[in-house]
Parts: C-alpha cells; structure tokens; sequence
C-alpha cells in the first residue's frame, strides 16, 4: 500500500507506505559428527536433528521514489526503487531427536547460539526493493 507524491506533476514521484513481508530463513544443521553450542561441544546423537528459523516482522514501513516513463502514450514503462524496514529478525534454533533434546543446558547454549544469529542477521533490517514494469492501456 503506497501512497505517491509528485512534487511538480512530472514523471519523478517519491513513496511512502507499508508492504507485507514474508521474508525469512529457514536453516537445517548438517555436521559431521559434533554440534558446538554456547561453550559446549555435543554429539549428532545428543542433538539429533538441529534446524533454525529467522523471521522478520510481518508489516514493514516503505520508501522509495520512481519514474513513470511515457506516461500519456498506451505502453508506459515505470522504474521504482527503495527499501524497506523490516525489523531485527526473531531466531528460533529446535532441536528434535537426540538424547538431550530437552536437557536445560542444551537449550540454554542454542538460545545463546540463536541471540548470536540474530547478531549476525541485524544487517538485513533494512530490505532493498526494485521494480520495473511494463504497461499497456487500452483506449
């Protein structure tokens, strides 16, 4: 949902306003035979399966500018640009079928594990968007 400005009613329009967002990774742990977890080092058997999912926020702010090229002719071109706010990400780390899957230092050293991935992701707050479209209207 975009809400345009045209400051001199020329092809130049700048936007603001929100995009749903559906980003997110999904991660699946494949070692080869130890997990290293906070400061502890444990088996594939005491993890068994380890997955991760990083999520952002689900409604992100948005700004950007564009063009719209040939605006009164029936096939139009437009280019827009700019980005938008999606917020820290949200990681979750599970882990499902070893033999210490629900052990309270496990647990704790993969929320550790998890804050460091968030860390590590703080980068992506901001999500560049482009787009280029072709049009055609019909007279």
């Amino acid at each position: 949902l975009l809400l345009d400005f045209r400051p001199g009613a020329g092809a130049f329009r700048l936007s603001a306003g929100i995009m749903l967002n559906g980003n997110e990774v999904d991660a699946l742990a494949d070692p080869a035979n130890t997990y290293e977890a906070g400061d502890n080092i444990y088996t594939l058997a005491e993890v068994g399966e380890l997955s991760a999912t990083a999520e952002f926020d689900s409604v992100a702010p948005y700004v950007g500018f564009g063009f719209d090229l040939r605006r009164d002719a029936a096939v139009r071109f437009s280019f827009d640009a700019g980005v938008a706010f999606q917020g820290d990400p949200s990681v979750s780390i599970r882990t499902r079928g070893g033999t210490l899957s629900n052990d309270p230092l496990l647990l704790a050293d993969l929320e550790q594990e998890a804050r460091a991935f968030e860390e590590d992701l703080d980068s992506f707050e901001l999500y560049p968007v482009l787009s280029f479209s072709i049009s055609y209207v019909f007279r």
